[in-house]
């Protein structure tokens, strides 16, 4: 039969103490998590919005394009959605909080815009 050592049993037990408290996770970190559930289908890995010559969604890496809006206007697209010329983007504000929104948009610009 299997015996608990001392050392055994207090393991175990600090294994079961209280959970550890929430890690600050870095946004872009977030944002890169998010857009690869949420986004990727649409925009697609490279941000241009494109699958097989079509055109899904807003193209992220075009100069001058939708990235050379307001952060306020491209938060308010992702929290209520918006027609777009290709297609419709849904809303998001009943799935993303808003640190979420703000954690997405800050991994597009960095990985996608062009612009300064």
């Amino acid at each position: 039969m299997f015996r608990l050592t001392p050392i055994l049993l207090l393991m175990i037990l600090t294994a079961c103490g209280k959970p550890l408290p929430p890690q600050p996770q870095d946004p872009l970190t977030v944002g890169k998590r998010i857009y690869f559930a949420r986004c990727v289908t649409c925009h697609q890995r490279n941000g241009s919005g494109t699958l097989k010559n079509r055109r899904w969604a807003a193209d992220f890496t075009e100069p001058g394009g939708v990235l050379a809006k307001p952060d306020e206007e491209l938060v308010q697209s992702i929290m209520k959605g918006k027609k777009g010329d290709f297609s419709r983007m849904p809303a998001f504000e009943p799935i993303l909080s808003p640190e979420q929104v703000d954690a997405v948009l800050l991994y597009i610009r960095k990985t996608y815009w062009q612009g300064e």
